[in-house]
């Protein structure tokens, strides 16, 4: 990169250079005629014409986000090919220089920090913006001392650019997503990004370190080390929050990353709450249920009686402590009245939905249920209602959709299939079996969203999957069902073509329309259910 000190873009002289990124250097200017500072971002780049107009729009975009803990663009242009940012100047320098390499920071002062940020990523996130390189170098600090986030024009560059190896690699490896790296950010490589710094500021250091071969394969497998094992100061309640941002799949992450601040300063309050609450007299120390939902299996907190064993753990992660005085107490003068604080952290509704026991039961409860409304559907047709039994054939296939996507692909599949051939046999009449499979496919395929959304239909985004898993069921399904009428059964093309048609516009009406009621429905019982456990 060239240096540009003494030279004048738009109505600013450049007057020295503050620092040098990647793709940009950075020059204090002044103006020639105000005399007032600003920061000049010059991006390193010759945009082509055909790239001068989506600069432009980009550049708009982001002088269109003002909020009070973004660093505002003044202005912007293109000289010479060169394109530029005018942007408010922070004299007080980064929090990577006022805080280098190493330095471990005070719970409190990174929630403070992180709180800051987290309201200038969601703003930007909201306005559809995705920052792709959140680091403490681009975390400015204000003339009051406020944090203000910086450097949005590394998100410009990587829009700006026709080049995709550009776009794939904007960022800082250090702390880049591994979606990032792959070249598909979103959102929630920015909260990434975000628990990558929180994790430095805990522990003194990043959590992956290497060549950047050896970074680039961490950031993509590699669990990140236990924030415990570092710094034992530090919660169960904080470390599962940051690993919870930390997750490879970003769907595992926070659904935004206001809530991972969140989170975070519920931790801090926890651990504040359990170090001022502390008694040595007593056996077991109140352990805090997270407000986030939590994504591994839950946490039991051990009795008393389990607790006086020989293979009492003293590993890091360890909940339950227990005083010299309780051990030496006879096991007999134990009291048998379990502690209030002494729980299960509870699961999030449907965290458990793939176990084998609860999808045998689910698949037994949907037979059941499937085949009775199979049985009326047929007593219909028996006695020439043909718009009706159609209709409710058209209704009835929310039963295995509905059973698929909360309790897992098995039950899906064997509600669909098994329902089918339970009616029929109910009304004594032979059913098809390439109808059953049919439906059976339906409810499989509409099952597989339950791997993405983990059936918590709390938000809208975990819905929409459903839906689109049911569409695909309901196509494939009905698409086997016909096509096997005309191989098996020679049943006329046009006839199948035309029984497909009519079924799946109404099935997936029916699915589009209830199935979302139902799940959100189903959101809410359980998570009432989950509330009252608590």
């Amino acid at each position: 990169m060239y240096d540009s000190v003494g030279q004048q873009l738009g109505n600013y002289y450049l007057v020295r250079l503050l620092g040098r990124g990647g793709f940009s250097n950075v020059y204090l200017g002044e103006h020639i005629y105000l005399k007032t500072q600003a920061a000049i971002k010059v991006l390193q780049m010759q945009l082509e014409d055909d790239e001068k107009d989506h600069f432009l729009h980009e550049a708009r975009t982001i002088a269109h986000l003002v909020h009070p803990h973004i660093i505002r663009v003044l202005d912007f242009g293109v000289q010479n090919g060169l394109p530029f940012l005018v942007m408010d100047y922070a004299p007080q320098g980064t929090l990577r220089e006022r805080h280098p390499n190493g330095t471990r920071l005070p719970l409190a002062t990174i929630v403070e920090y992180v709180k800051q940020v987290a309201l200038a990523l969601q703003y930007a996130h909201d306005h559809n913006f995705i920052h792709r390189d959140v680091k403490p170098g681009n975390m400015l600090i204000g003339r009051q001392g406020e944090i203000l986030l910086s450097d949005f024009g590394t998100a410009l560059v990587a829009q700006s650019s026709n080049s995709q190896s550009t776009q794939d690699t904007v960022g800082t490896i250090a702390y880049m997503a591994p979606e990032q790296i792959d070249g598909k950010p979103r959102p929630a490589s920015d909260q990434y990004a975000l628990g990558i710094v929180v994790y430095e500021w805990l522990s003194g250091q990043r959590p992956f370190s290497g060549s950047l071969t050896e970074l680039i394969a961490q950031q993509m497998s590699a669990p990140p080390p236990s924030l415990h094992a570092r710094n034992p100061d530090i919660s169960p309640d904080v470390e599962a929050a940051v690993m919870m941002a930390l997750a490879k799949d970003p769907h595992e992450r926070f659904a935004s990353v206001q809530a991972f601040a969140n989170a975070l300063e519920q931790a801090n309050r926890s651990q504040q709450g359990q170090q001022g609450q502390q008694e040595p007299t007593r056996g077991l120390y109140p352990v805090s249920s997270p407000s986030y939902p939590p994504t591994r299996p839950a946490l039991v907190l051990p009795s008393p009686a389990l607790a006086n064993t020989s293979q009492t753990s003293t590993a890091p992660q360890q909940l339950v402590m227990e005083t010299a005085t309780q051990k030496e107490r006879p096991a007999s003068k134990r009291s048998s009245v379990r502690p209030p604080q002494e729980r299960a952290i509870p699961r999030a509704p449907g965290r458990s939905g793939t176990s084998t026991a609860r999808q045998l039961m689910a698949s037994i409860i949907g037979i059941v249920i499937y085949g009775g409304v199979y049985f009326y559907i047929s007593t219909l047709f028996f006695h020439n209602k043909e718009f009706a039994s159609y209709a409710l054939f058209g209704l009835s296939i929310i039963v295995p959709l509905f059973f698929g996507a909360v309790f897992g692909p098995f039950a899906g599949f064997f509600t669909g299939m098994g329902g089918y051939l339970l009616g029929h046999s109910l009304s004594g009449s032979p059913g098809l079996w390439s109808n059953g499979l049919g439906l059976g496919l339906t409810g499989l395929i509409a099952g597989f969203a339950l791997l993405r959304t983990r059936a918590h239909y709390d938000r809208f985004r975990a819905v929409a999957t459903a839906v689109l898993f049911a569409v695909l069921g309901v196509i494939v399904g009905e698409g086997f069902a016909d096509c096997s009428s005309i191989w098996v059964y020679s049943v006329n093309v046009q006839s199948a073509a035309l029984n497909f048609l009519l079924f799946t516009l109404i099935e997936l009406i029916c699915g589009l329309v209830l199935l979302p009621i139902l799940l959100k429905l189903y959101s809410a019982i359980a998570g009432h259910r989950e509330r009252s456990e608590v």
